[in-house]
Formats: C-alpha cells, sequence, structure tokens
C-alpha cells in the first residue's frame, strides 16, 4: 500500500535559460490521509557550479494523488458469500464460499476452500479451462453478466462427480462503475469448459453458471515515510537529489 507521496518540480523563467538564472524548486510531500505540505526553495547555479538554495517557505497545499488513490481503495462494505450449485444438474457446478467486499470503483469476491464437480456431458469428459466471476442483472425476460473479474486458469478435466478442489483462498475482482447501484446486482460465477465441438458449436466451447440471490446487495449498507526526491533540468546542466526520513507531516512544519 502506497505510504506517502513526494513530487518535486523545478520552474524558471522562460526568457532566461542561462546556467545562473534563478529557479524555483517546489516539493510537494501527502499523507495517506490526504494531508499535504508545500516546500519552495529559490535555486541558482553559483559562479563555481554549484547549486545554491535559498530560504525554505512552507505552507499547506490541497492533497490531490494520494487522497483520490486512497478514497477509491478504501473498503465501503462487506458481507458473507456462499454461492453453491452442487444441486443444480448443470454438467460443471461448484461450491464457493466467502465473502463480498465492496469498493468505490470494483467489487472483490474472496472464496475460502471453493470445489468444483463435473460430470460427462454426451458420455465424454469435459475440461474447465477457468472460472471467473461477475455481477449479473436483469435484462427483458432473462438476466445477463457485466464486466468478468480476472479468470482463476484450471485446465481440468474432470471425471464423472469429481470433485476439484480450489486453492485455499482465491480473490476475483470485479471492476464497476462507481455511479450505478449494487441494488439489483448480484455475484456470478462462470465456469469455461471446453467440449465437443460441433456443427453447432465449432469452437467448442460452453458455460455454466453458479450465481447468488438477486437482492444480495440489499441492506448492505505513527506512520513512517521515507523520502527520496530528485530534480533535475530537462538540458541537463544539474541535477539535485535530496533523502530525508519523516515521521510525519508535522516534521516538515516544525
Amino acid at each position: 500500500m502506497t505510504r506517502a507521496r513526494a513530487t518535486a518540480w523545478l520552474s524558471a523563467s522562460p526568457s532566461n535559460d542561462s546556467v545562473g538564472a534563478a529557479a524555483l524548486l517546489r516539493f510537494e510531500f501527502e499523507d495517506r490521509v490526504g494531508r499535504c505540505v508545500a516546500l519552495k526553495r529559490p535555486a541558482a547555479i553559483g559562479g563555481d557550479g554549484g547549486l545554491q538554495l535559498g530560504a525554505r517557505e512552507l505552507s499547506r497545499c490541497e492533497g490531490r494523488v494520494l487522497a483520490e488513490s486512497i478514497r477509491r481503495g478504501r473498503r465501503l462494505a462487506r458481507t458473507p458469500l456462499r454461492v453453491n450449485s452442487m444441486e443444480v444438474i448443470f454438467t460443471t457446478v461448484g461450491d464457493y464460499p466467502g465473502r463480498v467486499e465492496v469498493y468505490l470503483d470494483s467489487v472483490m469476491v474472496v472464496v475460502r476452500g471453493g470445489t468444483m464437480r463435473t460430470k460427462l456431458l454426451q458420455g465424454r469428459d469435459q475440461t474447465v479451462d477457468s472460472v471467473s466471476a461477475s455481477l449479473g442483472f436483469r435484462t427483458s425476460g432473462s438476466w445477463s453478466t457485466g464486466s468478468a473479474s480476472n479468470a482463476l486458469v484450471l485446465e481440468w478435466r474432470g471425471t464423472e462427480g469429481e470433485l476439484k478442489t480450489l486453492p485455499r483462498l482465491v480473490r476475483f475482482t470485479i471492476p464497476r462503475d462507481s455511479a450505478e447501484s449494487l441494488t439489483h446486482r448480484w455475484v456470478v460465477f462462470t465456469h469455461h469448459l471446453s467440449v465437443m465441438k460441433t456443427a453447432d458449436n465449432p469452437l467448442g466451447r460452453a458455460w455454466t453458471y453458479a450465481h447468488a440471490p438477486d437482492a444480495m446487495f440489499r441492506g448492505i449498507s505513527g506512520v513512517r515515510y521515507h523520502t527520496v526526491l530528485r530534480a533535475s533540468v530537462i538540458n541537463r546542466r544539474f541535477s539535485l537529489v535530496i533523502r530525508r526520513s519523516i515521521n510525519s507531516l508535522e516534521d516538515l512544519l516544525a
């Protein structure tokens, strides 16, 4: 997890680009709760070629980059999950216990100790290529799914009634539009299968589903930093490296 942001700028007058021209170094330090401090120092190249820094000026600034990243990474809600299709007549079924965590632009599905089972399809074994998660929603007289999560690749050739145990802990991250409500969404697991190729299915692809109830989301409602700053002139006339350990942003204002 990102703990702090440090950004540096070097600005100079466009009308004066000589090596000794006065410039301004500006640094911004932002912590993970959005507090921000700006540090400004005049800078110039002296006659001996060394970098000369003037008195520093400290001020508050508006937290932007890190604050937004933290806002999007903050968990908004959490609820238990149990999706079980073992009693369904599909050729591939699953049992997925775990939990769901809701974030601003994603839904994370955490599965602990999931299992799958297959049976013969038209007298033949089938291969379960992978399993993924998505959010289901109602359409005219039916339902569909939105963007899918990362897939757990299995490439498992199951025999009649064989059980497959998934890794102990699996995370599926489903992207979502933060402007859309989850009230009428539910978690859907998709089993991606390779089956016998036919005239009607020349690619030999098939899918089965296991899904949660469609009302599952209703009602859910001393940091240390080590800063390394680098500022350089584009024409490579000089560069500056500052290294400093900071216990808190208040250290900069002391």
